[in-house]
């Protein structure tokens, strides 16, 4: 099972009880689409789809409002590969499918681990 919703996050437990295993979660939105991949190791946790976009990220306290467009002075990026497990960051993505634009997301998300064992990656997983 998969969802996109985090409110699932609250009854991943009942779900594991009826269907055998915790629900899969990706991100998505509507600039973004759907960029990142679920995880068997980590089923809450995903990692970013760098052959379809080039993801950056904003510490959360240095976070940009995306309610004004245009940013005039936006702060430093950290690389994909510079994210650390247990900070929080606003996603900053360019995709390559389309018009290349890049968006400051709204969303904070946490780096939960370093990687995925079973899939054998060494990506950040959020």
């Amino acid at each position: 099972m998969m969802t996109n919703d985090t409110s699932a996050g609250v009854l991943k437990d009942k779900i594991k009880e009826i269907i055998g295993c915790y629900p899969s979660v990706n991100y998505g939105s509507t600039e973004s689409l759907v960029e990142s991949l679920p995880l068997p190791e980590n089923p809450g946790g995903y990692f970013f789809d760098w052959r379809q976009c080039y993801p950056e990220f904003i510490p959360e306290d240095e976070k940009v409002s995306v309610e004004s467009g245009k940013i005039e002075d936006p702060p430093e990026t950290i690389s994909l590969m510079d994210v650390e497990k247990g900070k929080r960051y606003q996603l900053v993505i360019t995709m390559f499918t389309s018009d290349i634009h890049r968006y400051a997301m709204p969303d904070i998300m946490e780096c939960i681990a370093d990687g995925d064992s079973l899939l054998s990656i060494d990506l950040p997983i959020f």
